[in-house]
């Protein structure tokens, strides 16, 4: 059915079936890079540590990836250092690394949240 839907007669069936697997490939790639990254956190930081503290290291993980998407949003933009070479390329550039970054950062949020919410404080 991808082969139909990318090679079909209607260019707005061929763009929109595009724009699917596009961000299907996005979230799937995000979920595998913040898993890896998540495993690396929590085996060199986690292990042993209390709640509270993995709380405190999921949160600041998030922000980590939060501040990531942010300097990589004024760097691609150009509203910090260089503008960009053409308008095409800053919005290829925001499409494909804006949008990773952006569900990584989901990720390490969901991630950061469902943490917080293990703590003592929220299982009464």
């Amino acid at each position: 059915s991808l082969y139909y839907l990318t090679n079909h007669s209607d260019d707005d069936m061929r763009k929109y079936s595009y724009e699917i697997i596009n961000a299907t490939v996005s979230i799937f790639s995000a979920v595998l890079l913040f898993q890896s990254f998540n495993d690396i956190v929590e085996t060199h930081f986690l292990e042993g540590r209390s709640l509270e503290f993995a709380v405190a290291v999921d949160m600041l993980h998030m922000l980590v990836w939060f501040g990531i998407l942010q300097v990589a949003l004024v760097s691609i933009s150009g509203a910090i250092g260089d503008p960009p070479k053409s308008k095409e390329a800053m919005e290829m550039n925001m499409k494909s690394v804006a949008v990773l970054l952006a569900h990584i950062t989901g990720f390490a949020s969901i991630n950061a949240w469902g943490s917080l919410q293990q703590l003592e404080f929220f299982n009464t």
